[in-house]
């Protein structure tokens, strides 16, 4: 497989698909907390608050929640790909 085929996919409300837009980019959990960011928040407040702690095993000085989470499952897409807003590739 080539890097230029590889897909990775960011779990998000539809919502949030504006202030994203507007922001340029994503945040990490670290980040969204400085900025008022319009739309729901998916996950656990708790879990959360865990990854700002957990630090990262391959980046000395990094936390979990100072990167923003992808997944490279297709089948965990977010619903806002089914509704034809984002077209499937």
């Amino acid at each position: 497989m080539e890097f230029e085929d590889i897909k990775i996919y960011h779990i998000v409300y539809v919502d949030r698909i504006c202030s994203i837009i507007e922001n340029g980019g994503l945040y990490a959990d670290s980040e969204v907390r400085s900025h008022d960011l319009a739309g729901t928040t998916i996950g656990m407040l708790k879990i959360k608050e865990r990854r700002l702690l957990l630090p990262l095993s391959s980046r000395l000085g990094l936390h979990v929640g100072e990167c923003v989470p992808f997944t490279s499952a297709r089948a965990r897409q977010c619903s806002i790909c089914s509704t034809g807003l984002i077209p499937r590739t």
